[in-house]
């Protein structure tokens, strides 16, 4: 999870279909989750780091199905919210 101008952020994780790539945004002001669309998201992935910089979020490493691991930021990696 990340937090931008006030809003927290939170990508990937599992689901009952495997790893996502999904997006989150919550607002606390308005207590609502909404989905973010990406127009070009990072793979999907669980068991990763994430940090804000500079409003844009990094999301690194981790597992992307089957005990494969990331090690490195790919430059898709770096999504910019809304």
């Amino acid at each position: 999870m990340a937090e931008i101008g006030g809003k927290l952020y939170l990508f990937g994780g599992n689901d009952a279909s495997g790893s996502t790539s999904s997006m989150y945004e919550y607002d606390p002001a308005a207590a609502q989750w909404t989905e973010v669309g990406l127009v070009d998201p990072p793979s999907a992935r669980f068991g990763f780091g994430m940090a804000a910089s500079d409003g844009k979020i990094f999301v690194h490493g981790g597992d992307i199905g089957g005990g494969k691991l990331l090690r490195t930021i790919e430059p898709p990696s770096c999504v910019h919210p809304p």
